[in-house]
């Protein structure tokens, strides 16, 4: 064989193994740092919100009433939407303020959205470390927000 030409067998098996190898050992050290940023208060607070939204958009447009159930103790939401009940665990959830039932530390909480949407302020805190967010909505405004908890 003269020097720069190509193998016309292809790749060897060695070779392959060394590729998989490299790439097994470089996701092997991402997993947990791409792990960690899904509990944060951020990542939860985001993700509440976004199930607000969409079960409070749900419930005016078809004119249906839908819920959200937050379990206090098992840190999870759970809700029904078109397509049936969904639930996600938030390892930073820590409490939850509604008018008609206060602050809630414990427990179930039972959320019902109208045929008109959400008609309380909510509130729901999410606490992890140092870092404490708040995620609320404002029902006269109909819009969400994420804030540090001061």
């Amino acid at each position: 064989m003269k020097a720069g030409t190509l193998n016309a067998r292809g790749v060897t098996f060695l070779e392959l193994l060394i590729v998989v190898g490299i790439f097994s050992v470089m996701a092997a050290m991402a997993y947990p740092s791409i792990v960690n940023q899904m509990d944060t208060p951020g990542a939860n607070a985001k993700k509440f919100i976004s199930i607000v939204r969409y079960v409070n958009d749900s419930s005016i447009n078809r004119r249906q009433e839908f819920e959200i159930t937050i379990d206090l103790k098992a840190k999870t939401v759970s809700w029904t939407d078109p397509e049936g009940k969904k639930t996600t665990a938030m390892k930073t959830l820590k409490e939850v303020f509604i008018t008609s039932k206060g602050l809630t530390r414990e427990g179930r909480l039972k959320i019902t959205f109208g045929k008109s949407g959400l008609e309380e302020i909510l509130r729901v805190y999410f606490q992890s470390g140092n870092t404490a967010l708040v995620a609320a909505y404002n029902p006269y405004s109909k819009k969400v927000s994420i804030e540090p908890l001061k």
